[in-house]
């Protein structure tokens, strides 16, 4: 399990965390799954190295689902918000593990969508092969 503490809502970067899991798997053909276990986080693969992109992508979630008062829940709105973006992104990622590595397109990066302000994001790494 890796814990990653979030304190503002952006895309972080764990390729490398993805990397160095499927290192010590051992598995060199196979398959990976990266899951988020925070309500208000998903896992997506986006391109990489592009802050623009990745605020574009936020921005967009947020006219798509901006946090209102008339949530059914009683719970504050940017977290029902955040909850609701966490659903429609998915928690999860299947990659291709090919010769030891993810197998990713020359300008993906895998990423920790995170929703909300000040979050505590458990993301557990399973690798197969």
């Amino acid at each position: 399990m890796i814990y990653l503490r979030c304190e503002e809502v952006k895309l972080y970067d764990i390729a490398e965390e993805v990397r160095r899991s499927i290192a010590k798997s051992g598995v060199h053909h196979g398959l990976c799954v990266v899951t988020a276990h925070s309500p208000a986080c998903a896992v997506v693969l986006t391109v990489k190295d592009d802050e623009d992109v990745h605020q574009d992508i936020l921005d967009d979630f947020e006219r798509i689902v901006p946090a209102r008062l008339d949530y059914r829940h009683n719970t504050d709105p940017h977290e029902a918000a955040a909850r609701t973006k966490s659903a429609l992104t998915g928690p999860s990622l299947d990659l291709i593990v090919r010769d030891g590595e993810p197998l990713l397109g020359m300008h993906q990066g895998i990423y920790l969508a995170n929703y909300k302000t000040r979050n505590l994001c458990e993301i557990s790494i399973v690798c197969m092969g």
